[in-house]
């Protein structure tokens, strides 16, 4: 949040605009829920935000000095998650409109050395154990989250109208549940649109830039994140809120009252919102009982999602593996789904009918279901059916880092991914 409150009071050059967007954010229950959940994404943000907001506040003084350091924050948000190139976008085009860069040898310097240091480190922590991390990243690349919600990671450049139904249904809509939430999304929509319609806006230099952000993002999310995941939506509140503000105080032109009675109401909304998500109590009505049930058995072998390592440990007994153990032969003493991993098993029906099969057979012989509320089922290992065989990786070896790229291309890393599917 205060990274933004610094790019948007340079970007703007009106400190009041960019305190009241800063505090808009600060108080979105989304933005909050996403920081929460255990994933980089708020990370991602904030060494991109940084990284923009260093650039601007020293550009001035040392062009070289902030090339240098938004660069590097860029980069290492562009290590933490790939959508952290969105920033590197972001700066780049900064870069050109503000200061017109132009390449010399040593803006070329200046601006790549950040990538060479911090690309080598990231490899030398890589060739660690090249293997798993080409699996890991290799698996991710493919869209592994797309087995479970039958997406492509890249569909949208194929179908790209399909992509922003899908993104607008998907991303939006379902995370901005709740009338509260519904009416924030609006409000955003509709300073947008207001924002490019509006000639005295659209013509301001400064919104211009922030408008060009808001392109980079948008376009970026619809047409190379094919998956929808609303975890993104951290790297496209603060343009929304910005917008909001910005066009909150055009709508309403130089009424003081006025302004302050359309925050008021955007703060309302936005607690109101958070009231909504904290009453429907997904953690408290579906993951904590489920926490309980696993202390209450301790010593057992898991396999389950992973946000349960949260309660159980990364170290311990618990894999997160949905084919249960088809190709390692693992036999967990416990088996628990929630609702994505139940899906991922109606698709494989169609997509590995052996492993479906597998599946259900075994659930039928070999578990019996102990627990189960909206969004957790528990199965337990029946008596006289032998599990908690330990975890042993399929004995698949990968190329040596020089021979990556080559496989890369030619198809070794896809089928190794697939034979080391679990």
């Amino acid at each position: 949040v205060l990274a933004w409150f610094l790019v948007a009071d340079r970007l703007l050059a009106n400190r009041t605009l960019a305190l009241v967007a800063a505090g808009l954010l600060a108080i979105d229950v989304r933005l909050a829920r996403f920081a929460a959940d255990g994933r980089m994404d708020a990370l991602c943000a904030l060494l991109g935000v940084t990284g923009l907001a260093v650039f601007l506040l020293l550009r001035t003084r040392s062009p070289r000095v902030a090339a240098l350091a938004g660069h590097a924050g860029v980069v290492l948000s562009v290590l933490t998650h790939p959508c952290g190139i969105v920033y590197v976008l972001d700066l780049v085009m900064l870069q050109v409109l503000l200061d017109g860069w132009r390449p010399t040898c040593e803006r070329w310097f200046w601006l790549l050395s950040p990538y060479a240091v911090f690309g080598a480190a990231f490899g030398a922590w890589a060739l660690q154990d090249w293997a798993s991390f080409v699996r890991q990243f290799g698996g991710n690349i493919s869209g592994i989250a797309g087995e479970f919600s039958g997406a492509e990671r890249f569909g949208g450049l194929t179908r790209p109208w399909a992509a922003l139904l899908q993104e607008m249904e998907d991303r939006y809509l379902r995370s901005f549940g709740g009338w509260a939430a519904l009416a924030v999304l609006w409000t955003y929509a509709a300073s947008l649109v207001w924002t490019l319609v509006r000639p005295a806006m659209r013509t301001d230099s400064r919104i211009r830039l922030l408008l060009k952000l808001a392109g980079i993002h948008l376009t970026f999310f619809w047409l190379f994140e094919g998956l929808k995941l609303t975890n993104y939506l951290v790297h496209l509140l603060p343009i929304g809120a910005t917008l909001a503000v910005l066009a909150g105080r055009d709508f309403l032109g130089a009424r003081p009252r006025a302004r302050i009675a359309f925050v008021a109401i955007v703060v309302v909304l936005q607690v109101t919102a958070a009231f909504q998500e904290l009453r429907r109590g997904n953690l408290r009505t579906t993951y904590l009982p489920v926490v309980d049930l696993l202390r209450r058995h301790p010593g057992l072998t898991i396999t389950g999602p992973a946000e349960l390592a949260f309660a159980v440990g990364f170290e311990g007994a618990l894999r997160d593996h949905p084919r249960l153990g088809f190709y390692s032969g693992r036999r967990p003493d416990l088996f628990i789904t929630n609702g994505w991993q139940r899906d991922w098993l109606e698709r494989a029906d169609k997509r590995e009918p052996a492993v479906a099969r597998a599946i259900r057979r075994k659930l039928k012989s070999e578990f019996r279901e102990i627990y189960r509320n909206s969004d957790y089922v528990v199965w337990k290992r029946v008596a006289g059916s032998s599990g908690g065989a330990a975890f042993r990786p399929a004995p698949w070896r990968f190329p040596a880092p020089s021979t990556a790229v080559p496989a890369l291309v030619t198809g070794v890393l896809p089928r190794a991914v697939k034979e080391n599917r679990l």
